[in-house]
């Protein structure tokens, strides 16, 4: 709601300040602070602030370069940690679907055009089919498990249960591993 933005954009911009005293080293190898970019961007839009176009500009860049500086340049970290980056891809989406508006209302309508389109085909790829949801969940997944597992395997379901299936393996024997080590823990005292 607009309340809860009028609220958090201090409080945004308050971090900020504080992300700026961090060392580059930390922030390279972390996204939150793209993320916050992102956030006060958001803000400044929700809010009509259109006299903050300057600096929203300034801070789609910034949030930019931290991606890439953090991802890589072509999610190259990010796929060799974590295997692909399908949660991610809503972060670009909203990078993307920014950079569109600052554009379009900085006068720069073929940019703004171009930005929109990337962030209308990064819709479409994320977007997921609630029929698939639904084949997942009567499979007894949560509607969340399914669709990060449909996100994660670019909406294939097969692949989606697999990898839900698998998830749910490692949880739960870092669980029991968790629990044998507080049982000798225990044990020893």
């Amino acid at each position: 709601t607009l309340f809860r933005s009028a609220v958090a954009l201090p409080f945004l911009l308050d971090a900020d300040k504080h992300f700026c005293e961090c060392g580059t080293e930390l922030l390279n190898t972390v996204d939150n602070y793209a993320v916050l970019q992102l956030d006060i961007v958001w803000c400044y839009f929700r809010l009509g602030q259109l006299d903050c176009l300057d600096d929203a500009e300034k801070k789609l860049i910034i949030a930019q370069k931290s991606f890439t500086k953090c991802y890589g340049e072509n999610h190259e970290r990010l796929i060799h940690i974590k295997g692909s980056y399908g949660r991610e891809k809503v972060l670009f989406l909203r990078l993307y679907l920014l950079q569109g508006i600052v554009n379009y209302y900085s006068g720069k309508g073929n940019q703004s055009a171009e930005y929109l389109s990337k962030a209308d085909d990064l819709y479409r790829e994320l977007y997921i089919d609630p029929e698939k949801v639904n084949s997942l969940i009567q499979l007894g997944c949560s509607p969340q498990e399914a669709r990060l597992g449909l996100r994660a395997c670019d909406g294939n379901l097969e692949h989606a249960a697999n990898h839900i299936a698998n998830r749910k393996e490692e949880k739960a024997k870092i669980r029991k591993d968790e629990k044998e080590k507080r049982r000798k823990k225990i044990g020893r005292a």
